[in-house]
């Protein structure tokens, strides 16, 4: 394929397309426990640290975090930054990530209720020396949201995006396939690469390997849990989940499960 082929594919409706196929659960994020849980289960992967490695700050730069969740990256770049804008949609998610400033008597994090669809740059939101969007990219309209990130940045753009078969889609590929269903996920990292190669931008391309972990006490909570993370939705795929669930407690005295993870992370500067 010769690149004036590859200059006429539509990355930005490619994605588009992909994303209709998608049929992996939607959360509210704005329900506290599902909220709580994303903050648990964040908790015990090694992935908040593998991306602050990542990122490079100064003293006297100013970060936005897009989809900051309860703050997990936001909080602790407090420490390396002049000052911090935590931007999130669910006021659920934005009240634990104030919470988790006050008791660490955080005073330089602004917390803004925004959805990314809705900002306007220089309206809504300065530039930032450093914009972050970690594991939360909004692709209803990836070029707009993409170009939105570029002009919210003076020097830096840190942007992660999924990839396609890491060991925890290979496990949710199987596992579906156990119930009768498929599993589709959305577009993964290249659609990104490619649609910014397009608008001009060359990307810096990295990988975070991490282990996401799963762990309950409980059979019932464990069901309650992975129905949703897994979309079950009848009594019979219930039933096979519950079967799987009480093989893992067996074997581990209690419901355990790690899936090796890994996500691009896609950056570059201005």
């Amino acid at each position: 394929m010769s690149n004036r082929e590859i200059d006429k594919i539509d990355w930005d409706q490619l994605w588009k397309d992909e994303l209709k196929r998608v049929n992996v659960a939607r959360i509210d994020w704005d329900e506290r426990e599902r909220a709580l849980e994303f903050e648990r289960q964040y908790s015990r992967t090694d992935y908040r640290d593998k991306m602050l490695d990542r990122v490079q700050t100064d003293p006297d730069c100013s970060v936005l975090d897009v989809g900051c969740g309860p703050g997990n990256l936001a909080v602790p770049l407090a420490a390396r930054a002049r000052n911090v804008t935590a931007l999130d949609k669910s006021k659920e998610m934005l009240r634990l990530g104030k919470e988790a400033a006050a008791a660490r008597q955080i005073t330089n994090i602004n917390f803004i209720q925004l959805n990314w669809d809705d900002v306007v740059i220089w309206k809504d939101i300065q530039p930032h020396d450093v914009v972050i969007c970690s594991r939360a990219f909004s692709n209803m309209n990836p070029r707009e949201s993409l170009l939105k990130l570029h002009a919210a940045a003076k020097k830096t753009v840190y942007l992660t995006l999924s990839t396609a078969n890491d060991n925890a889609k290979v496990f949710y590929r199987k596992f579906y396939q156990e119930i009768g269903k498929e599993y589709r996920t959305g577009p993964d990292y290249i659609y990104g690469y490619n649609l910014l190669y397009q608008m001009g931008i060359q990307a810096h391309v990295d990988f975070i390997d991490y282990t996401d972990s799963f762990r309950y006490e409980k059979a019932e909570v464990a069901l309650q849990k992975m129905s949703f993370h897994l979309k079950v939705e009848t009594r019979e795929q219930k039933d096979k989940l519950m079967s799987f669930i009480m093989r893992n407690m067996e074997k581990n005295n209690g419901f355990k499960l790690d899936l090796k993870c890994r996500w691009a992370l896609l950056w570059w500067q201005k």
